[in-house]
């Protein structure tokens, strides 16, 4: 019985360092790591650019979680929004925040308010072509200068459509290819538009996510964006 015991903690230590370390090869996980991502309109023209920054990476139960800043700056490299959120592991999946795509609160004197859902885009630290991944919803209310807006957002039929290599300004990464639907709709003082659009995105095993492109229903190239800049 002592034998068991020694050989069952044995491997919840082993199981536990294995976790940690799945967890903090990501770029999610890196304490003080600041990635670019660029962000790109339908004629590949830069738009923008989105900074994440990595403040504070800490155990909470069985998970590893990081919270990070995020400011969207216009091409001429304004300021235009900031927000906050977290990324989560526990050497199986890694939640991402959805807000991480979701520009902030406008920079400045605007007198603005934003309140949102805890939601996360859960990918498996295992992943393999052929394979579905869960749907994620994110549900966010804002007020601006007392003008109420709702956005809801949507993604759904995620599949792992194949492995490719991605080549961008800040390295090189083996991905896996994943196809998605976007549904989201914002609503200003309770009128709004839905927009549904298809995305695929690559993502590196082990690193994150290096690029994605979203379409129109037609097939229409809509925007895209991929890691420009890393620093660790």
């Amino acid at each position: 019985m002592k034998c068991l015991w020694i050989t069952t903690t044995l491997l919840l230590f082993a199981a536990a360092a294995a976790t940690a370390q799945d967890c903090k090869s990501f770029y999610y996980m890196t304490n003080n790591a600041v990635v670019e991502m660029s962000i790109y309109n339908d004629k590949e023209e830069l738009m923008g650019k989105q900074l994440y920054k990595i403040a504070e990476v800490e155990k909470k139960g069985s998970d590893l979680v990081s919270t990070f800043t995020t400011s969207f700056l216009d091409k001429n490299g304004k300021e235009i929004s900031k927000s906050e959120g977290m990324f989560k592991c526990n050497g199986i999946t890694i939640g991402v925040d959805m807000k991480m795509n979701i520009p902030g609160a406008p920079a400045g004197n605007m007198n603005a308010k934003m309140k949102s859902s805890d939601s996360y885009l859960m990918y498996p630290t295992t992943l393999t072509v052929g394979k579905f991944l869960a749907d994620g919803a994110f549900h966010m209310e804002s007020e601006v200068n007392g003008m109420p807006m709702v956005m809801d957002l949507k993604i759904t039929q995620r599949k792992v459509e194949a492995k490719e290599s991605i080549t961008t300004t800040a390295g090189t990464w083996d991905c896996f290819k994943i196809s998605y639907n976007i549904e989201s709709k914002v609503s200003v003082m309770g009128a709004g538009v839905p927009m549904d659009l298809k995305a695929t995105e690559w993502f590196a095993p082990g690193f994150g996510m290096v690029k994605s492109m979203s379409y129109n229903k037609n097939g229409k190239l809509m925007g895209s964006t991929q890691i420009t800049k890393l620093e660790k």
